[in-house]
């Protein structure tokens, strides 16, 4: 019995845990939306319209049950933070801290103005290091701290403040998506015989837009750390989380940790 539920578990983390899989299905259901348009049902015999339908909302129907696998590790952070925070008190790094991981050489070096702190925090619930960009505040969980040495951790520091560093440019980026899904949605909803079946457009292509946007900020906070700190501390991090894993799946808001590896080692023979 035990067996069974554990193999039933494996199957389960990798239904709902595969990122193609969700992006196959996202992809299919906003290019079917534009089915259900006017002059395109027009053009259909009315059983051709009713099988449609069903397929149509069988497709949304699954596409929202595999979107848990999206939800589960930012969610889980976001709790963490927000609800069960106050059960953890978190500390900003000592002024040895500061020198021993050259914190505040990463922040100069990047010429950001404004100060950034850095705090450690034995938030169990939180499992990688985060950035708030609105405070300029950089968390890197307790087990990290333990875990990985000086170089691997200032090499997470550089990728952090990298965050900060390039926020403008995703703010801008995100700001030309929303006005492009906008007009997407506009157009479609022109249109179309149905605003559920607008309303589903828009979320699907919401991820797949944003999951691009998202990637490309990870990216450049990898490359602006690294132009700082040196690529090598966070390709180990990787490296390491990448073994630990045993999978290399990327998420909707990070690029899998190869291709991350394999950008970082071009910078390698400049150190």
């Amino acid at each position: 019995m035990k067996n069974s539920l554990a193999a039933l578990g494996v199957v389960w983390d990798y239904i709902y845990g595969t990122f193609k899989i969700r992006r196959i299905l996202l992809l299919t259901v906003a290019l079917f939306s534009w089915v259900f348009t006017i002059p395109v049902l027009v053009a259909l015999p009315g059983w051709a319209r009713i099988d449609l339908i069903y397929i149509y909302v069988s497709i949304a129907y699954i596409t929202g049950f595999f979107m848990y696998g999206a939800f589960k590790h930012p969610l889980k952070t976001i709790f963490a933070s927000v609800f069960l925070g106050w059960r953890y008190k978190s500390r900003e790094f000592t002024l040895e801290e500061y020198r021993t991981y050259g914190a505040t050489e990463i922040v100069n070096s990047m010429g950001i103005k404004k100060r950034v702190r850095v705090y450690v925090t034995p938030n169990h619930w939180i499992e990688g290091p985060y950035t708030n960009a609105t405070n300029n505040r950089v968390y890197i969980p307790l087990k990290w701290m333990q875990r990985f040495p000086r170089l691997d951790i200032r090499g997470v520091l550089g990728h952090e403040i990298g965050h900060i560093k390039t926020k403008g440019k995703f703010v801008r980026d995100l700001a030309a998506a929303i006005g492009g899904i906008g007009g997407m949605s506009f157009l479609l909803g022109t249109y179309s015989v149905s605003i559920i079946t607008v309303t589903i457009f828009e979320f699907a292509l919401a991820f797949l837009v944003l999951t691009v946007l998202s990637w490309r900020n990870e990216v450049r906070a990898d490359l602006e750390g690294a132009k700082v700190t040196g690529p090598e501390g966070l390709i180990s991090v990787f490296e390491q989380l990448r073994a630990e894993d045993h999978r290399d799946d990327p998420s909707e808001t990070h690029p899998s940790l190869s291709g991350r590896i394999s950008r970082l080692s071009l910078l390698l023979p400049m150190y």
